[in-house]
């Protein structure tokens, strides 16, 4: 190769290299930007659980979350849209590069420690000057749900951690008449935005919920995870049984060690035993697990 060659080779790979740069750079401001807004927005307003979600750059969801204005009346929490969307104008870097502004209301629960669900109260649309966005005249959708499929992380001011948890990972069956598990760890300080935590927990929780037309899991069973046909990690934990409208719920709850935790995820592969009954992870599933372990800096 000529000298003029590899010359125009260098200066391709240099510029490649520098546009590479420049997202990542824009990512973590981005990102910054965000974990920023959500940490003033709950400040402002003294409420403990607040999302920010941008979604393709344009539409920017904040989320109140089991706020006391559920309760109010709807003018209270239409107040509080506006007021919060004049806040994101005044505080949010990047709010001319927007084109929605939703606020949203909304009461997550917990029923029988794994089994949540979720529902919107109220939700308000704005443009990035503040302007409502009336639903008929723009015929915008309404903020995407979460998916709780996939790994939340959730800031609590008041304890001063964040969780990590994926809420519905259905192993078999649907949650009416099946088997699920919801993996969750806490860790200190807020690790739901651009932050990652510098410590990491000292045990993965998996919360099994089963229900059921008959008992599916008497006596205490023998708990294996398999990493690639491997086993990692053993126990033997009793289920807590109830009868509710002639249908059994079961309830047992795991701990597996981080380290353990980590091994578990790593492979191809990840099958659990429980007695007799046999799952399997599927790799949308496996990957779950993983991502969980992004916020935490190792």
């Amino acid at each position: 190769m000529c000298s003029s060659s590899r010359s125009a080779s260098l200066i391709s790979a240099l510029l490649c290299c520098l546009l590479l740069l420049a997202g990542c750079g824009k990512l973590v401001k981005s990102l910054g930007e965000l974990s920023q807004l959500q940490s003033d927005i709950a400040k402002e307003f003294k409420e403990k659980e607040v999302g920010v979600h941008l979604n393709n750059n344009t539409a920017l969801t904040i989320t109140f979350v089991n706020s006391a204005l559920n309760s109010q009346e709807f003018e209270q929490r239409q107040k509080r849209a506006e007021r919060t969307a004049s806040f994101v104008i005044a505080h949010y870097p990047s709010v001319t590069k927007l084109q929605e502004i939703w606020v949203v209301f909304m009461v997550m629960k917990t029923r029988f420690v794994v089994l949540n669900y979720s529902e919107t109260v109220a939700y308000f649309g704005f443009d990035n000057t503040g302007k409502p966005l009336r639903q008929v005249d723009a015929e915008l959708p309404p903020p995407e749900p979460v998916d709780e499929t996939r790994p939340i992380a959730t800031y609590n001011a008041a304890k001063q951690q964040t969780e990590v948890i994926i809420r519905q990972m259905s192993l078999e069956g649907d949650l009416n008449n099946g088997f699920s598990v919801a993996p969750h760890f806490s860790v200190p300080g807020d690790a739901s935005g651009l932050k990652r935590s510098t410590s990491f927990p000292d045990s993965v929780s998996f919360d099994f919920l089963s229900f059921s037309e008959k008992s599916m899991f008497p006596g205490a069973p023998k708990f294996t995870f398999l990493t690639d046909g491997k086993v990692v990690f053993e126990s033997s934990e009793q289920f807590s049984t109830s009868k509710v409208d002639e249908k059994f719920s079961e309830l047992a709850y795991v701990k597996v060690p981080y380290r353990t935790f980590r091994k578990m995820v790593s492979g191809k592969s990840l099958k659990l035993t429980i007695g007799v009954s046999e799952y399997i992870f599927t790799e949308n599933q496996l990957e779950a697990l993983r991502e969980m372990t992004k916020y935490v800096k190792e």
